[in-house]
């Protein structure tokens, strides 16, 4: 219950209610135009989106065995592999395959990639960020930059985890009338957007990069684990940071917000 209430609470204040008031009116025309601005972001939220079943992967694993038979070097059978590995919860088995792929090609984007999100996935956080580093290295722009906020998400998760078991929501909730050591105007306090200004030293985000930094929140949803709490949390805290008049979207956010709970 302290996790709904507190995402509910994150609602309240982004879509600007209080207890006898309604700031804002939602309609279908509402959500309509916002999904004009996030194409595809909804589905992303709601899980309608054309992905793979868990049966896929298992007969995948299955025929990926079966044809490594005939040829063990294939190392783009042996990314399939993992993969299918990691999206059925097998997280050992597909870090083991990847780790196999890099001693038989090493020095791979896809294998970086794939080991430090496969590390991330088994909550293996501090283990999967060097994959990361070197996934960066060798091919920056990959994946639309998802990799870049995959890691300074990772890194805002170590922070917040403190050392101990992770506790969501990940930020703050500022509850409207309570005393507070951190003054701020925002509903959110130690949110990912703020993490964003701390690790540039700026004391605001323009537009365009919290455009990218949705883009590779989205990216990880779509290609990784759309049903996240972490990254529906911090999406549903960075689509209101775009400031504009035809750029709102705080009925995306507490949808978001409410799928997190």
């Amino acid at each position: 219950m302290r996790h709904l209430s507190a995402y509910v609470l994150v609602i309240a204040s982004f879509m600007g209610l209080s207890s006898v008031a309604v700031a804002c009116m939602w309609d279908y025309d509402t959500i309509r135009m916002e999904r004009t601005r996030f194409p595809g972001t909804l589905e992303l939220i709601t899980g309608k989106f054309l992905r793979h079943s868990p049966e896929f992967y298992q007969w995948r694993i299955a025929n990926r065995l079966k044809r490594l038979e005939t040829d063990p070097t294939n190392v783009a059978w042996m990314d399939d592999l993992a993969v299918a590995y990691d999206k059925i919860g097998q997280h050992d088995k597909a870090i083991a395959t990847a780790i196999t792929t890099e001693k038989r090609k090493p020095g791979r984007y896809e294998t970086a990639a794939n080991l430090g999100t496969f590390y991330f996935h088994a909550g293996k956080l501090e283990e999967g960020l060097p994959h990361i580093d070197r996934a960066l290295k060798i091919n920056p722009d990959a994946h639309f930059g998802r990799e870049k906020y995959q890691k300074l998400l990772v890194e805002y998760v170590i922070e917040r985890r403190k050392g101990g078991p992770l506790k969501l929501p990940l930020a703050n909730v500022k509850i409207p009338g309570e005393r507070r050591d951190e003054e701020t105007d925002s509903p959110l306090v130690h949110a990912f957007d703020s993490f964003l200004m701390r690790k540039s030293s700026r004391i605001y985000l323009p537009s365009e990069e919290v455009a990218e930094a949705i883009k590779g929140v989205t990216g990880m949803m779509k290609f990784g684990k759309h049903d996240s709490p972490v990254l529906l949390e911090v999406l549903g805290t960075l689509l209101p940071k775009i400031v504009g008049p035809k750029t709102d979207a705080k009925l995306l956010a507490a949808r978001a917000f409410l799928k997190a709970s």
